[in-house]
């Protein structure tokens, strides 16, 4: 009997307040490194304000990361 393959399928979204486009910060990879969390961490010290910039016009945006 042969096992079914499970996918991770993770991402980080939010909206550019600017440009209003849909952006994955997951896509970016310095992401994690830059603001030294991990995967999945939420309602943190350090998931609050976290910047990020936008990689379609370049605007920095700042979230929260939520559930």
């Amino acid at each position: 009997m042969s096992s079914n393959i499970a996918v991770w399928s993770l991402s980080l979204d939010c909206y550019c307040p600017i440009c209003n486009e849909e952006v994955d910060l997951l896509a970016h990879p310095d992401f994690f490194e830059k603001n030294e969390i991990q995967v999945c961490e939420q309602g943190t010290t350090k998931t609050r304000g976290m910047k990020a910039n936008c990689p379609i016009c370049g605007y920095e945006i700042v979230v929260d990361c939520v559930v």
